[in-house]
């Protein structure tokens, strides 16, 4: 139970922040403030998703759901991808297409594409935990 109330809260946290707090940021901020908060936030947001998903895979394993551990673990592992990976090549473009870089723009869309369907493949699996067992007969 309290994996479920964990998962909840991080998609919770992850829904608000792009439902809520990135458009607001694109609204209210300057490019330069904008690119220096978002450079701040996503970090942040996926180490505590590296955190809580570490935590959640460990407790479901106490609770012998290896299967769902299992999928926690991968889904877990797209936090460690945004976060060293990802993040830093979007950075980088983006600061290439800043200089002027035509080619940069290419390689900054199809980074940012892959980060954001890790994460709403993160939702989608997330959710099918939290479904788990009411899918599943007894």
């Amino acid at each position: 139970m309290v994996h479920k109330i964990l998962i909840s809260a991080l998609m919770g946290a992850m829904l608000f922040f792009s439902a809520v707090i990135t458009p607001v940021a694109f609204k209210t901020l300057s490019p330069d403030a904008l690119s220096r908060f978002l450079r701040l936030i996503f970090p942040k947001l996926f180490s505590i998703g590296i955190v809580v998903g570490l935590f959640v895979t460990g407790l479901l394993f106490t609770e012998d759901e290896a299967c769902q551990a299992i999928i926690m673990l991968c889904l877990t592992g797209g936090f460690v991808i945004n976060r060293f990976w990802l993040t830093g090549k979007i950075n980088g473009f983006r600061d290439k297409m800043s200089e002027g870089d035509k080619g940069a723009e290419k390689m900054f869309v199809i980074a940012h594409r892959a980060s954001v369907t890790i994460y709403l493949g993160q939702l989608i699996g997330f959710l099918l935990i939290l479904m788990w067992d009411t899918a599943l007969p007894y």
